[in-house]
């Protein structure tokens, strides 16, 4: 069930670009981003499904920007902020996140830590992930999942992509400390 959450989390993120870079339904319209709904087994401490609004379409405003809308048309008003690339994330991250006003979460992910040897996956950090997604349906937060890397990874100084998955032909690379772009 959290991993149908996490590759709908994945292709709502991919629709949000979308719509956020220009990419999204022509002015007047709406169109499905697709089937993106609550998970029945999602349930508040009442036991009733969450309410949290579910993006499953695109509205266009008459000035022309695209909005995710709810089942009832309505635009939603995302509010997020990234957790996970530096940090380990909590429960208590996600409380507070919610507490403060926020509904969507870019959890950044990096396949080095999923992958960190070739056909080796590592089940504590996929715990670890299945947790946040737990926490995120009780504090009914969105999350975004960013499949993440900088630089290409380890083998250039950073991290994402796994040093066993970087190609370099033997080439020596030498970093610039104060270019983190080179």
């Amino acid at each position: 069930m959290r991993l149908r959450r996490a590759v709908t989390s994945l292709a709502l993120g991919v629709a949000l670009l979308s719509a956020v870079c220009g990419a999204g339904p022509a002015a007047g319209s709406a169109a499905a981003v697709g089937p993106v709904t609550r998970d029945p087994s999602s349930a508040d401490r009442g036991g009733r499904a969450a309410d949290r609004p579910v993006p499953t379409a695109t509205v266009t405003s008459p000035a022309g920007r695209t909005f995710f809308a709810d089942r009832s048309g309505r635009a939603l008003q995302l509010r997020g902020l990234n957790l996970g690339k530096t940090d380990t994330v909590t429960e208590q991250h996600l409380a507070d996140l919610a507490g403060d006003g926020f509904n969507l979460l870019r959890l950044n992910v990096q396949w080095e830590k999923v992958e960190p040897r070739r056909g080796h996956y590592d089940a504590g950090y996929l715990r670890y992930l299945d947790r946040i997604l737990g926490w995120a349906d009780r504090y009914r937060v969105l999350v975004l999942v960013d499949w993440h890397q900088d630089v290409f990874g380890p083998t250039f100084g950073h991290n994402g992509i796994g040093a066993w998955r970087a190609r370099n032909d033997g080439l020596t690379f030498d970093p610039y400390a104060d270019d983190w772009y080179a």
